[in-house]
């Protein structure tokens, strides 16, 4: 407490005043300019926030998932915390799992936050592919691109976005097509989805362009190790396909083994086919072909007793 402040209360002679002459108006006021000082930040999300934080006022009811207090022992996570209450303390970092809070800062340093990305928290991936960053600690390649115009190679990273680096990728591939040839795996497993035929090599940029709808599987798939998957698992697949062609894939593995095959992809223009372990399933467009330049989603889910393919999210096959 400043010494102005002291002054409003005890008085300017350093003699108690009595409890009916403090001006509890101005020591609020002093209070509130306090703790504004530096601003401050409101979340209601899950991003992980980072700063210098004196005081976090509770909104709405919030349940942190992480927070960091100096000094402080015990758990401030994983319960409920009523809206109006208040944590005081050097606060360096904190998380929501729900909720709204106020948080002040205790000094001038920048407030960053750390988005939640769509698979951090889940342990059991078994590998993620995507354009797009899956996992907030994950710092390594996207996908490695081969150019049409000398067979060069290059490793492609993600921008600061999160977003597959297109003007890395255009810089490479120049004028060009560019063809993938791995598409890392994001989860912590390291496995790597990969094509080493280049007629079969899904293609990213045509003519120097990227499309900004995604991957062209058109002629092409990505292999995975069969190796990789238990009895029991699901593929994900989001597309948007241009074209359909027949034994139109979009994942397989490369193994000749019998009773080890998965395929995900498209049979012909009218049927989507599912091969696990063997075991095909398919599921065939009502009366019509699949219609192209439309976004899907593609889930096929394998147990030791029963196989399903949904789309968008709806069952459409099942053994």
């Amino acid at each position: 407490m400043n010494s102005e402040l002291l002054m409003q209360l005890y008085g300017t002679d350093g003699f108690d005043r009595k409890p009916d002459a403090i001006n509890f108006n101005l020591l609020n006021k002093k209070l509130s300019e306090d703790l504004g000082k530096y601003g401050g930040v409101v979340t209601t999300d899950t991003s992980t926030v980072t700063g210098s934080f004196s005081v976090i006022q509770i909104l709405n009811d919030t349940v942190f998932s992480s927070i960091t207090v100096d000094g402080v022992s015990g758990a401030l996570t994983g319960y409920t915390i009523p809206a109006g209450q208040t944590i005081y303390g050097d606060i360096t970092t904190y998380k929501l799992t729900s909720g709204k809070v106020l948080a002040y800062k205790s000094s001038d340093t920048p407030i960053t936050t750390t988005p939640t990305l769509a698979l951090d928290g889940y342990t059991n991936v078994v590998f993620a592919y995507s354009l797009t960053k899956l996992f907030s600690d994950y710092t390594g390649p996207c996908i490695r691109v081969r150019r049409s115009s000398d067979n060069a190679q290059q490793d492609i990273y993600f921008d600061s976005n999160g977003q597959l680096d297109i003007t890395s990728l255009l810089d490479f591939v120049g004028s060009s097509n560019g063809f993938i040839t791995v598409y890392y795996d994001q989860s912590p497993n390291n496995r790597n989805a990969s094509q080493v035929d280049t007629s079969l090599q899904p293609q990213i940029i045509t003519s120097g362009k990227f499309d900004s709808r995604g991957i062209s599987f058109t002629n092409g798939s990505l292999f995975i190790d069969t190796s990789w998957l238990a009895s029991d698992f699901t593929l994900l697949v989001k597309e948007r396909a241009t074209s359909i062609s027949t034994n139109n894939n979009f994942i397989q593995n490369s193994t000749s083994i019998s009773n080890k095959n998965i395929i995900l992809g498209y049979a012909d223009a009218n049927t989507i086919s599912a091969t696990q372990f063997d075991s095909t399933l398919t599921y065939d467009n009502p009366s019509v072909n699949f219609p192209v330049n439309t976004s899907r989603v593609w889930v096929g889910t394998c147990t030791t007793s029963t196989k399903k393919v949904y789309l968008n999210g709806n069952q459409v096959a099942t053994t």
